[in-house]
């Protein structure tokens, strides 16, 4: 086998497998293009037609001489997987251009499992190449997420039909994640359908949590510092006492409290605060939060109407993407 670079020498068998080859040793033979030594070798000569390049055909006849279990079977980590990829390329070229089904089927089903050393520009341009069409959906889906922007270099592979409509289609997945994100954030009865804020649904949340709340039973009691209280007092009366004589006991201006509070009211006063400034943080939050909503609503219209979206529907009615027969 000549090209314009190189000789190989072939086993006669194996090119049999190829239906190209075999019509190209037929016509040498009928040429009567031999080697001069005894053996006389049928030579056939190998087009420069640009489709198969000389590494593409020292690739394949490494692959189809390499013994199954060293250069297909279970890899080692030392191994070179780039370099497997890149001749699995060469014998998926060659089994295309001259026809041997077997060895495309069977480098396919290689390269499909080695997917994650191939770019989907690299497969896109494969399928181009090669007609692939069950690599396109899912490269086209992997391009469409990706967060990295398409390249010069991949849209003059893309072309520009299928570059437009890419960006149209990464365009409406970012929005998709945007108010996914904001809608995740907002499921709450705090916010509208179209992100305006329900501003009295806090504070009836607030009302209602502090009405519902049940605490331990108040034990306060009042010292016995006025004379119309004979002992100490407790429970209810306690409270009764200390609002009826709250400004007697401010004027006392005692050493010590009038007051004997209970465990509840000494960090009452706290959490009282601390939830009033936690109240103001959601308050606040939520707010932004509509706004954002508000925007997205505005632009794109409301959440829900797209419910149906999805990279790869958009994918499975684009005309531009090849299908499996």
């Amino acid at each position: 086998m000549v090209t314009s670079k190189s000789r190989f020498w072939v086993h006669e068998f194996l090119l049999s497998k190829f239906t190209k080859f075999t019509e190209l040793i037929r016509q040498a033979r009928d040429r009567r293009e031999f080697t001069a030594d005894p053996e006389r070798r049928t030579i056939i000569l190998i087009p420069s037609d640009g489709k198969v390049q000389c590494e593409d055909l020292r690739n394949t006849f490494q692959v189809i001489y390499s013994s199954t279990d060293s250069v297909f079977g279970q890899t080692s980590p030392s191994s070179d997987e780039e370099t497997l990829v890149s001749k699995l390329i060469s014998a998926l070229r060659v089994a295309t251009v001259f026809g041997n089904p077997g060895l495309r089927k069977f480098a396919v089903s290689q390269l499909e499992s080695k997917q994650s050393y191939t770019t989907a520009i690299s497969r896109i341009a494969l399928s181009d190449e090669l007609k692939l069409p069950s690599w396109e959906l899912s490269a086209f889906t992997e391009l469409c997420r990706r967060p990295e922007p398409i390249s010069v270099e991949e849209a003059n592979i893309l072309g520009i039909t299928r570059f437009v409509e890419i960006a149209r289609i990464r365009e409406s997945e970012q929005h998709r994640r945007y108010t996914d994100l904001i809608s995740g954030v907002t499921i709450n009865p705090f916010l509208n359908r179209n992100g305006t804020l329900k501003k009295d649904k806090l504070q009836t949340m607030a009302d209602k949590t502090l009405e519902y709340t049940t605490l331990p039973q108040c034990d306060c009691r009042v010292r016995n510092q006025c004379s119309c209280y004979s002992d100490e007092l407790t429970g209810p009366r306690a409270t009764r006492g200390l609002f009826m004589h709250f400004d007697k006991l401010q004027q006392a201006q005692a050493s010590t409290s009038p007051v004997i509070t209970c465990k509840i009211h000494r960090i009452a006063p706290s959490i009282l605060s601390e939830s009033r400034v936690l109240y103001g943080h959601l308050s606040s939050f939520v707010e932004k939060i509509a706004v954002l909503k508000n925007i997205s609503t505005q632009m794109r219209g409301p959440l829900g109407n797209d419910e149906g979206y999805s990279i790869g529907s958009e994918l499975r009615r684009a005309d531009w993407v090849r299908k499996e027969e």
